[in-house]
């Protein structure tokens, strides 16, 4: 099992406090948006991914190193009635800006977060959450004094549309246990053994 550390824990007060900044995202629903999404794929040091966009910013990244063409029906379901269309791109220039903005804790990414207003309030609490540090499912449902809907709150982590830049894989069970991971409990522990090593090398 993969206990995570007492001291890192964020509790529900964490996530009550109203002062932080949204300024950076803009909010929307996946289901009626009808414009353009543009997307591309690029190697990491995580791992294959795929990352789509919108106008207004940042709206879906995954992994890709299973099968891409899974990974793309995955976005097209969340964004059913977006028109799709593919960018090449440097794939270097790619890891390298994405590693600045958001996995070395620098300036965010402009988002654009579509889902429901429970899910992005669930996504918001989860932006939160700084590298090196974890939270329970129960933790973010008393930080959205919604304190019995922890299994609400279980199944919007799970529709992340943003994994990695929203990071729903330092979630855990109640007891520190790794517990679920739409990508699979085996990169959810990549991605915090990633972080771990860039917390220690700072």
């Amino acid at each position: 099992m993969d206990k995570r550390p007492t001291d890192k824990r964020l509790l529900g007060a964490f996530f009550q406090d109203q002062s932080w900044e949204a300024d950076h995202i803009t909010f929307g629903d996946a289901l009626s948006y009808n414009n353009s999404i543009t997307y591309s794929k690029f190697d990491s040091e995580l791992g294959a991914l795929f990352v789509a966009w919108t106008e207004w910013g940042l709206c879906y990244v995954g992994f890709s190193h299973q099968d891409e063409h899974q990974t793309l029906s995955d976005a097209q379901k969340r964004f059913p009635n977006a028109t799709w269309q593919y960018q090449a791109q440097s794939h270097q220039y790619n890891w390298l800006m994405f590693k600045h903005h958001k996995l070395d804790g620098n300036k965010p990414f402009a988002l654009h977060l579509m889902g429901t207003a429970f899910q992005q309030n669930v996504w918001c609490c989860l932006l939160r959450i700084p590298v090196g540090f974890w939270t329970t499912y129960g933790d973010l449902a008393v930080g959205l004094d919604k304190p019995k809907a922890s299994r609400a709150v279980g199944r919007a982590v799970g529709a992340n549309p943003l994994s990695i830049i929203v990071p729903c894989h330092r979630v855990f069970a109640a007891n520190g246990d790794l517990h679920g991971y739409y990508w699979g409990l085996e990169k959810k522990s990549t991605l915090l053994k990633f972080e771990a090593a860039i917390t220690n090398s700072s």
